[in-house]
């Protein structure tokens, strides 16, 4: 029987509906959720005080991701709410959705483009050759533009869709536009991904186990970082591409790019989060190479009131001549020879507690203390 409030109206059919709404709600769900863990995990960060710690350009990339994705999630929770209470059901409106709705991609590429910048700046202070950093500076900056490009334009689509606009009056199709904003999307995750691969891995030499062994660990936070955009951006590109403007399966894409605002700041996070522990863990938050287990230390005999030693930080590999002094003259600081082959640094400490470091074979540890952001 009816109800005085029930009132007839048109709508799309349930397969329809199902393909249009369904990937879109998942992909609003998996944002809020991600967001949700992002925001938790940057107000734990920041209460403890590890994000003050960071390098200035770290915390304003952070705060603007933090920022946008802020925005991007409010829209996505307008949307999610919108699309469960309207009554208009027509397939026309599913799929044009509104002027905020068509907002969403432009939105999602300013968050991965904030989170590219940072990463891409990082990267490229590990490339030594002073052309190839241009050169890969040069190539992310073209594939940005190119995001920035397909975001916009997949904008602009969306609203002249919601204006009565046919795909054949449109420069550059929606899926087209799309297509072009993901893949220049995965393409700079990657591009960054492997080109600190390359720059760490180049790094090991074999000269501290320790030193090794972080820019092994740094490799991988790299990699990872990387994984969550490009899979997800991939996935959504390639069926972007391959279906059809009229085809409803295209919309399957929306379950996979709509979660990529979260999965951007996310990525930011973990990297600036882990990159930094595992330098802490390893060089010392106090910038002093640990002694460990492996130090050698090398008395000489006393100088007039004091005495001092040698302390070997690293291991073995390393031969220390000392010049004695002779006849009457007055004491004096006796120099060393040293010969290094597989140390990465000897301090000196003389008679007056002074602390003199001998630098050999640093670069290493040096860079991934800076690579710290």
């Amino acid at each position: 029987m009816d109800s005085p409030d029930d009132f007839p109206t048109m709508a799309a059919t349930q397969h329809a509906a199902s393909l249009i709404m369904g990937p879109n709600q998942a992909g609003y769900l998996v944002q809020l959720l991600l967001f949700g863990v992002f925001l938790q995990m940057f107000f734990s960060y920041w209460r403890s005080g590890e994000l003050a710690q960071h390098t200035r350009s770290a915390r304003w990339a952070l705060l603007a991701s933090l920022v946008l994705n802020t925005l991007y999630t409010m829209l996505c929770f307008q949307q999610a709410y919108f699309a469960g209470v309207t009554q208009d059901r027509t397939r026309a409106a599913l799929e044009d959705g509104d002027d905020l709705w068509n907002a969403l991609p432009l939105l999602n590429g300013l968050a991965s483009i904030s989170a590219q910048s940072f990463l891409t700046a990082r990267a490229g202070a590990l490339i030594q050759d002073r052309r190839l950093r241009w050169a890969f500076w040069c190539w992310i900056g073209g594939l940005v533009c190119l995001l920035l490009f397909g975001c916009t334009v997949t904008t602009v689509d969306a609203i002249l869709y919601s204006k009565g606009f046919e795909e054949d009056q449109l420069v550059i199709s929606y899926n087209g536009a799309s297509a072009i904003w993901l893949f220049s999307s995965a393409a700079t995750d990657l591009s960054i991904s492997l080109a600190c691969a390359w720059a760490l891995r180049s790094r090991i030499r074999g000269f501290s186990p320790e030193t090794d062994t972080l820019l092994r660990r740094l490799t991988f936070i790299f990699v990872r970082t990387a994984a969550y955009t490009t899979i997800a951006s991939l996935l959504a590109a390639i069926l972007f591409a391959v279906y059809k403007e009229d085809d409803l399966n295209a919309y399957i894409a929306y379950a996979t790019w709509t979660p990529g605002g979260a999965l951007s700041a996310l990525s930011l996070f973990t990297f600036a989060g882990s990159s930094r522990r595992a330098i802490t863990n390893r060089l010392g938050s106090s910038g002093d190479m640990p002694g460990g287990p492996g130090s050698v230390y090398i008395r000489r005999p006393a100088l007039g009131t004091g005495s001092g030693k040698v302390r070997s930080s690293v291991g073995p590999g390393i031969a220390l001549q000392h010049l004695s002094r002779t006849g009457d003259a007055a004491p004096a600081p006796v120099p060393l020879q040293i010969s290094v082959q597989h140390q990465s640094v000897v301090h000196y400490e003389g008679p007056d507690d002074e602390d003199v470091s001998t630098k050999g074979g640093l670069d290493s540890e040096k860079e991934a203390r800076d690579f710290a952001v």
